[in-house]
């Protein structure tokens, strides 16, 4: 035996053989930093060739077998979807139930990808397939004749495993079987490995399901830190509500919104008049995913320019011919870069006005490029220290002194900042943690308090939404705390300063409902009210400001168009009622 693999196999404690031998489920490796454990199974020499070999029966998946035999050919029909978590790596779990699943023999019917940590790894979200759906796979101990499971990269007690990424691959994947073998679409019928400790399923197999013995399992996965609300939501789902538009401020007042309409096409809408109406929605070309996350800046000059990843992987961008020309924009142009369409786009401007744009390259690097003059050329990319999931958020904002400071999650759930070392220069050569414990691809927003401290915000995992804040300006962080709210686990905050300089942001809740918060001092928040309307719940909002002070907000709605409502004056506490600006999304 391989003496790195003996290493591993160490690590299967007698205590814990018995417990997978009943339960079946795939090998569990104890926590070893991941990257190290992949390499050194050497699960790298998983190949597109070994794919070749069989077509999977779910197209976006590749095949690798389990270990030939190791799978029922009969059964009862699968009645039943089951959500694992690995426990550990899914690489490593691929070559572990190849090799034979040690002594409990295990095998299971697909395994999904939670993040990309290194090099070598698959990207968040790749599928695996391993046993054939007409056949049962070696899972859930005596109810493997009932149920195709899915097994996923992570451990039950950090969210920050669950990627995004993660939840819309496995999404599509559990809405393709169901379909497939006729099994609804409800809590009922997609479970959790640990279900048997849900006393009212228990109850309702009892009357629907009474050969199913439910107390055969003792597992407990995939844990508290599974977003069930959100994954069957997607689940249920046949298109993406995940539109993410942007909002920038022309250089005369006027807003202006940009927004991937169902064709791919970015396109934007923008006041025609300061304060006013809007034109309605216009492309601006270009083939986007419909999820795709812009970034508007405003140049020195007063040109917006427009930032995103397209289809093929590029970071493109686009810009005003002029200073207010909302009607005339230069063709996309594309930067040096490859880069998975899941990445989010950072971005902020100097003291000196020059833009900077952040990504998460794939790698796993955060790279910086910047303007070498305002308005000008761009310099190379630069690559900051520490490891990334491509579709963490990347948050944005200047210190009252005019030094950048970004803020992204880690693989542990930790907020970390880069900050520019002086004004205009180059960032910190680490980033600083400012702790917290979220999930690796929560949203995040950032704001600028009237006395110039920072402040962030972000959901957490109970959908409380949580703000720590500088303590002076340009200074360092204070700890999390929550302010409340009931918000989906990928809910996107949104925040921004009231003409008077409060901090106000909005949130979409648990229900679909809109909520805002504001200060009503420099440390001292009013409690969550709503502004009306029901949208799907993990639609993303956009936050702007007119030019007379008044906030405005804008969401898709249930018609697919976009919907704004705005304050009744600035600094009001109340808002209008929603109304369509048009287009055609998501």
């Amino acid at each position: 035996m391989d003496s790195s693999l003996r290493k591993i196999t160490e690590q299967i404690t007698p205590a814990k053989q018995p417990y997978f031998l009943l339960n079946r489920t795939p090998y569990k490796t104890n926590k070893m930093k991941t990257s190290s454990l992949k390499l050194m199974l050497g699960i790298g020499a998983l190949t597109t060739a070994t794919a070749a070999l069989a077509q999977p029966d779910y197209g976006p998946a590749i095949w690798h077998q389990a270990y030939a035999g190791h799978w029922y050919t009969s059964g009862h029909g699968h009645q039943f979807l089951v959500i694992h978590d690995m426990e550990g790596y899914y690489l490593s779990t691929i070559s572990y139930i190849q090799g034979g699943g040690g002594p409990e023999k295990v095998s299971i019917n697909y395994c999904v990808n939670g993040i990309k940590d290194n090099s070598s790894d698959s990207p968040a979200g790749e599928i695996t397939q391993m046993v054939r759906e007409a056949n049962y796979a070696w899972h859930v101990g005596c109810w493997n004749t009932w149920m195709a499971g899915t097994e996923h990269e992570g451990f039950a007690n950090n969210p920050a495993w669950y990627s995004e990424a993660m939840y819309q691959a496995s999404a599509g994947l559990q809405r393709h079987m169901a379909s497939a073998y006729g099994i609804p679409i409800d809590r009922n019928h997609i479970i959790a490995h640990g279900e048997w400790q849900n006393a009212s399923w228990k109850t309702w197999m009892a009357a629907n399901y009474p050969s199913i013995d439910t107390t055969c399992n003792s597992h407990t996965d995939p844990g508290i830190y599974w977003d069930w609300t959100h994954f069957m939501d997607l689940v249920s789902s046949t298109t993406n509500s995940h539109v993410n538009p942007a909002l920038g401020i022309n250089s005369d007042g006027r807003q202006e919104i940009f927004v991937v309409n169902k064709s791919g096409a970015l396109t934007h809408s923008y006041q025609t008049t300061i304060n006013g109406t809007w034109s309605g929605f216009v492309s601006l070309g270009g083939s986007y995913a419909q999820n795709c996350q812009p970034k508007v800046l405003r140049n020195n000059d007063g040109r917006l320019e427009v930032f995103a990843i397209n289809s093929s992987g590029q970071l493109s961008h686009a810009s005003e011919q002029t200073a207010g020309s909302s009607t005339s924009w230069s063709a996309f142009s594309t930067f040096s870069s490859s880069l998975t369409q899941q990445v989010k786009v950072g971005g902020g401007v100097n003291a000196d006005g020059t833009l900077a744009v952040f990504v998460v390259g794939t790698d796993s690097t955060l790279y910086e490029m910047h303007q070498t003059t305002p308005g000008g050329s761009w310099s190379s990319w630069t690559g900051l220290s520490g490891t990334w999931s491509e579709d963490c958020d990347i948050a944005n904002g200047n210190d009252l002194d005019g030094r950048q400071e970004v803020l992204l999650i880690d693989k542990t759930g930790h907020v970390n900042t880069f900050y520019q070392t002086a004004v205009n220069g180059s960032f910190s050569s680490s980033s600083a943690s400012l702790g917290g414990t979220f999930a690796q691809n929560a949203r995040m927003s950032m704001a600028r308090n009237s006395d110039g401290r920072l402040e962030a915000f972000v959901i957490g995992s109970g959908g409380a939404l949580y703000h720590a804040y500088q303590t002076a300006a340009n200074g360092s962080w204070s700890s999390w705390t929550s302010l409340g709210g009931t918000g989906e686990a990928d809910t996107q905050p949104v925040a921004r300063a009231n003409q008077n300089g409060s901090l106000e942001v909005i949130i979409v809740g648990s229900t679909g409902g809109v909520f805002h918060n504001h200060q009503t001092g420099t440390s001292t928040w009013a409690g969550w009210v709503s502004i009306g309307g029901t949208f799907a719940k993990n639609v993303r909002p956009a936050l702007g400001i007119n030019q007379d002070g008044r906030l405005e907000a804008y969401l898709v709605g249930s018609g697919s168009d976009m919907l704004r409502n705005a304050e009744t004056s600035a600094n009001s506490t109340t808002w209008a009622s929603w109304t369509s600006i048009g287009g055609s999304f998501n």
